[in-house]
């Protein structure tokens, strides 16, 4: 079989959290029931007790078993975020569909770039619901940075001139087509990084040892809304280079899913924009 032909499940790794024990643990979702929770920690503890009942170990301790649902903050992350994960879907797979594009190595470079993007903003998601700024910064530094060489060459029917182009050097042009890709772009290089100015954000003293904190859910903010805008741009760009061939506006049209998906958006969009002071 095909590991990459497989159908990927409902759930994806950015929706998960780990139950169990020292001994065990495993990834539901985190918005599932309690009674599901429950009953998949009975199956754990009976697998790892030696016990062949898991409705006794579920009799016996589970009563003793809470879930409490996920806090506002990580619902909201969950809902945005699978949101996030419908538009740029539904875009990538549209580049399968459409009119056949003409000849041009650029064009052809462009839509490849473009296409590659979907585990790219998949990688960010993991990150962001980790709660690790750095690392979410620098994947929406490279969604960027592809928006950039895309719209830098997707005209260029020459493969030599092609070949030196740098991404990272086109984005003072993609400010023609996203005039704020320069801001973002300089938040995002400037959070990429540990800074030595940022020590004191990562480091924490337990019982007089300093130790460094790898989640820090308290930076995800100003991420996050960088992120969700280049989700919503994506359709701006696509737009832009493969416009003539694909029909987005029809694709927005006939689904009222992706619709309500964006409008979640762009919604979460204004709400972050006055949390963050942007």
């Amino acid at each position: 079989m095909d590991l990459y032909s497989v159908k990927r499940p409902r759930y994806d790794l950015y929706e998960m959290e780990l139950i169990g024990d020292p001994s065990c643990a495993i990834a539901v979702p985190a918005a599932a029931p309690d009674d599901l929770k429950r009953t998949v920690m009975a199956a754990l503890k009976a697998h790892s007790l030696g016990y062949r009942s898991v409705d006794y170990v579920l009799r016996v301790y589970g009563s003793q078993w809470t879930f409490p649902p996920p806090e506002e903050g990580r619902a909201f992350l969950l809902r945005t975020l699978r949101a996030a994960e419908s538009v740029v879907d539904n875009i990538d797979e549209h580049y399968s569909h459409g009119t056949v594009r003409p000849d041009h190595v650029g064009l052809f470079a462009a839509e490849m770039a473009l296409a590659r993007l979907k585990p790219t903003f998949r990688s960010a998601m993991l990150l962001i619901m980790q709660g690790y700024p750095f690392e979410a910064s620098a994947m929406c530094r490279i969604i960027l940075e592809q928006y950039g060489y895309s719209y830098a060459v997707f005209k260029i029917n020459d493969t030599e001139k092609i070949l030196k182009v740098k991404a990272s050097k086109t984005i003072t042009n993609l400010k023609r087509l996203l005039p704020y890709a320069g801001k973002v772009y300089g938040y995002l290089s400037s959070h990429s990084h540990l800074d030595p100015k940022d020590v004191r954000h990562y480091t924490v003293m337990r019982e007089g040892v300093p130790c460094v904190r790898f989640a820090l859910p308290e930076k995800i903010k100003p991420v996050v809304y960088y992120f969700l805008r280049l989700v919503v741009d994506f359709r701006t760009v696509v737009q832009e280079i493969s416009g003539e061939y694909l029909q987005l506006k029809q694709l927005y049209e006939d689904s009222f899913i992706l619709r309500q998906d964006h409008d979640r958006i762009t919604k979460a969009i204004s709400a972050l924009e006055k949390e963050v002071a942007m």
